[in-house]
């Protein structure tokens, strides 16, 4: 990812970083750090348990009645009772941490690289090269 972002970062294509391009890749490379911790803290712990007890619910509905108000009960109490009941939560929110968080991770670094693509404009770059 950095040698993509270098070859994207630098305008003149001389091979090397000038000051400006360094400046503009620091930028951009602590931004996509600061960008990914947020969002894989956010992921992990908004949005992960709360999908997961939303599909727990519809399969419980899907399941029965009975099963439907254990795990409603369980859920709602904010204590889960028995091994039995905490498994199915457990699984479901590490196979959405499986393939979510590394799906929006990669989606982010594309939209950097892509920062990283525009160029500015040529006369910009004349100019401060001068």
């Amino acid at each position: 990812m950095f040698h993509e972002v270098f070859v994207a970062m630098d305008y003149d294509h001389s091979g090397d970083i000038n000051e400006h391009e360094y400046t503009d890749l620091m930028i951009i490379l602590c931004s996509q750090i600061a960008t990914r911790i947020v969002l894989q803290w956010t992921i992990t712990i908004f949005f992960i348990p709360f999908i997961a007890r939303q599909f727990i619910r519809i399969l419980a509905k899907l399941a029965g009645e009975e099963f439907t108000n254990m795990v409603n009960s369980n859920i709602e109490n904010g204590a889960i009772k028995s091994f039995t009941m905490n498994l199915p939560f457990t699984i479901v929110s590490t196979v959405l941490s499986s393939f979510g968080i590394p799906f929006v991770l990669d989606h982010t670094d594309l939209f950097y690289l892509d920062i990283a693509s525009l160029h500015p404009d040529d006369d910009k770059v004349e100019k401060k090269n001068d």
